[in-house]
């Protein structure tokens, strides 16, 4: 699939939540999400590097189906860098990588226990659900790859490419504590299916693909009459 034409369905996917939610808006959830970013590839070791935390920020639009399913879009943005140097295998090289990620994700989020905010009577209870949410969308990621001069001729690579197709997988706490507001906790891993995030494939001398993680936490608040409400 083009690009061109995802960014096409996945813009009518997010268009059809907001037409949606105009009919149903005490279902309909705004957060704004702060957190960092972290990543697997060519220029990393096999664990996560903390020094290499960068931070990340975005909004998540959520739709309320049911006290357990929620459709989720959300656009998160962030800076991902790799550098040789926390490497012990890899700092003879010393390459570094910095990269700007802008994700477009849209996908189903279930919650282990129902959120279930307001009891007999329409009183908000509040309460906690772990969840999970499982997307798809798009990432375009500019990475600048700096090497030595001895390397420049070796890129870029005629496979590097800056869009790629993601699939997250999240896991998060949710935290009601109010009728019109909500606090989460979440921390998500992405596959790009390619190992051309950080610029880097056969000449990294890794045979699997990158991967890019976002965590943090998010706020949000509720348009209308509270979700669940009775």
């Amino acid at each position: 699939m083009h690009v061109a034409r995802a960014i096409h369905y996945l813009g009518l996917a997010l268009g059809l939540i907001f037409v949606t939610s105009a009919t149903a808006q005490d279902r309909l959830e705004l957060a704004a999400f702060f957190g960092m970013t972290n990543y697997q590839g060519d220029l990393a070791e096999d664990h996560v590097e903390l020094e290499e935390t960068k931070v990340a920020v975005g909004g998540i639009l959520r739709y309320h189906i049911s006290p357990r399913w929620a459709i989720r879009a959300h656009y998160f943005s962030g800076t991902i860098t790799g550098d040789d140097e926390n490497s012990i295998k890899l700092a003879w090289r010393r390459w570094k990588v910095d990269i700007d990620v802008k994700e477009w994700v849209i996908g189903p989020e279930f919650y282990i226990l129902p959120v279930n905010r307001f009891g007999i009577g329409g009183r908000f209870e509040g309460g906690i659900s772990p969840y999970i949410s499982l997307g798809m969308g798009l990432t375009h990621a500019d990475a600048v790859l700096t090497v030595p001069p001895e390397d420049q001729d070796r890129f870029p690579e005629p496979g590097d490419r800056d869009n790629f197709f993601v699939t997250p997988i999240i896991l998060g706490v949710r935290f009601d504590f109010s009728e019109y507001s909500a606090f989460m906790l979440e921390v998500g891993w992405r596959n790009i299916f390619s190992d051309y995030l950080d610029g880097v494939s056969m000449n990294g001398g890794y045979k699997k693909n990158d991967w890019y993680s976002f965590a943090g936490a998010s706020f949000s608040i509720f348009f209308g009459k509270p979700a669940n409400a009775r």
